[in-house]
């Protein structure tokens, strides 16, 4: 039997790439209030972009929105342990404990400590999602951009 991909549940850039987006804003978002949050995902959920197939280059969106959690991410949204620890080793630890930077050969100059963001465990407890915000154009991409930071702050 053959496997068959659920384009629509997959995220776009995960399997398209979005070669005709000529810009991005990559955000990273901090969780405070959890009740809020869900309230915002559940409001852009039907905005995210899928992996579904467009046959017709003119139909392409101006504008693409893929989302990304941490695990203290999905705590933060109130996922509860148990159904935390299904996720795989490597994403419930992180990037910055020592036995995943052996593995990674995060040392030396690629060391946590030097990384621009997300090298430290405070950091590390901050970074909740990934928002990845892409446009045609600068303008189009940081239009869409305002209007999403505007629901979420």
């Amino acid at each position: 039997m053959e496997a068959v991909l659920e384009l629509d549940d997959i995220q776009g850039y995960i399997i398209r790439g979005y070669a005709h987006m000529q810009y991005s804003r990559f955000v990273l978002l901090n969780i405070t209030d959890a009740v809020s949050a869900k309230q915002w995902l559940g409001e852009i959920e039907s905005s995210v972009t899928t992996a579904k197939h467009i046959p017709d280059k003119a139909a392409l969106p101006h504008t693409n929105l893929n989302i990304a959690f941490t695990s203290k991410g999905l705590y933060a949204l109130g996922m509860l342990p148990e159904n935390a620890a299904t996720f795989n080793p490597a994403f419930r630890e992180g990037m910055i404990t020592p036995h995943r930077q052996r593995i990674l050969g995060d040392e030396g100059t690629n060391a946590p400590k030097n990384w621009i963001w997300g090298g430290t465990e405070d950091a590390v407890d901050k970074l909740h999602v990934l928002l990845m915000v892409f446009g045609r154009d600068k303008e189009t991409c940081l239009n869409y951009y305002e209007g999403l930071r505007s629901a979420y702050t």
